[in-house]
């Protein structure tokens, strides 16, 4: 009995045993699959012999079939049933009446939904709502028939991480996510505000079509020269993280410029008026528009004559002032690695493709020595 009773610790040491009136009660829980179940067995000795029967009802077909099983202990007893619980369809019948009586009373109690949907296997659950500044703000909800008390889990969340991660986990019911969900978007109102200034008054290169989640934009400064603005959401008035794209020469000139003025930065300010004065601009130029009829547009690569490639833009621009032409990392590579090159560490050494000048570019991710 004791090999016995080890047996069941080492496999199911979520079944607790108690013994009453000469009979041996097992309850707990065990794994069928990918969820939970709770069971109630009762072993006893009926005519010398030791039987097993379960309490826990599962429908009349399992049932039936768990009892006609032969055993010769609790822990071949319970294999069984997890391997016939395993291989039969759940029964979703209570998990369907739960989730749409959730759904009903969350819409009908929720009046600042702008509209919702719940997909036809109740599985995934989509709302719209409008924020203080009228702004659309969507949230996808899955839903897991599987679980027994935590089925909602927030997915597909246009928000910037730190404030995705505050909606992680499962939730019991819609109506703590939806809760959730307002308090982030109350909190982040100052931060929308700002990204949608920059975004009416700057020349955006990047990223092609902005989400709520994206925290940075590449504003276009000139032919040759772009910005990346990086905001921080949880503190918006703060000095943004400023990263120039040009020649060498560019970058340096704007640097120094941009050194000399940091302290200047006011977190009372207006944003776009201390983002000009650090920039030192009078107003954030526009990009012209490109004629249809030129092979290349400003920044786009010379190798692939496009501006994106796998979602990245040209990172890489030839040091020679008179070519200063940009290249995606992965295009150059490969031109690099075609011809007479040379690589050291994680980095490859060969000519421009378009001036033959010195020119290197980092390894891609999946080339690159670790």
């Amino acid at each position: 009995m004791i090999d016995g009773n080890l047996s069941l610790l080492i496999k199911y040491p979520l079944i607790s045993t108690k013994n009453r009136n000469g009979r041996i009660h097992y309850n707990g829980r065990v794994m069928c699959g990918s969820h939970d179940t709770d069971l109630h067995v009762i072993e006893e000795k009926i005519n010398g012999n030791v039987t097993f029967t379960l309490k826990t009802t599962f429908g009349p077909e399992i049932n039936e079939k768990i009892a006609k099983s032969e055993s010769q202990n609790i822990v071949d007893f319970l294999d069984n049933i997890v391997t016939l619980l395993a291989r039969t369809p759940q029964n979703h019948a209570n998990s369907y009446k739960r989730v749409l009586h959730e759904y009903f009373e969350f819409t009908r109690f929720h009046l600042n939904i702008r509209n919702s949907h719940i997909s036809s296997d109740l599985q995934l659950i989509k709302v719209t709502t409008v924020d203080e500044g009228r702004r659309e703000h969507r949230l996808e909800i899955s839903v897991d028939l599987d679980e027994v008390r935590d089925v909602f889990q927030p997915l597909n969340v246009e928000l910037p991480e730190h404030f995705v991660k505050a909606l992680g986990g499962k939730f019991s019911n819609l109506t703590e996510i939806y809760r959730r969900f307002l308090g982030v978007l109350e909190e982040l109102q100052p931060f929308f505000d700002v990204m949608d200034e920059v975004d009416g008054n700057c020349g955006v290169l990047d990223p092609e079509t902005p989400t709520r989640g994206h925290c940075h934009r590449r504003i276009w400064l000139d032919q040759n020269l772009s910005v990346i603005v990086t905001i921080d959401p949880l503190n918006v008035r703060a000095r943004p993280e400023l990263r120039f794209f040009g020649p060498e020469r560019l970058v340096h000139q704007h640097l120094d410029e941009l050194n000399e003025k940091l302290e200047e930065w006011n977190d009372r300010g207006d944003f776009l008026e201390e983002l000009l004065k650090i920039l030192s601009l009078e107003k954030f130029p526009q990009k012209p528009k490109t004629d249809r009829d030129v092979l290349m547009d400003v920044g786009e690569c010379c190798i692939c004559f496009s501006l994106r490639l796998d979602e990245k833009m040209p990172e890489i621009i030839c040091g020679n002032k008179s070519c200063e032409n940009f290249f995606h990392v992965q295009c150059l590579y490969e031109w690099l690695s075609s011809v007479n090159s040379k690589r050291i560490l994680n980095q490859i050494h060969g000519q421009c493709p378009n001036c033959e000048k010195e020119i290197s570019c980092p390894l891609p991710d999946d080339n690159a020595v670790t």
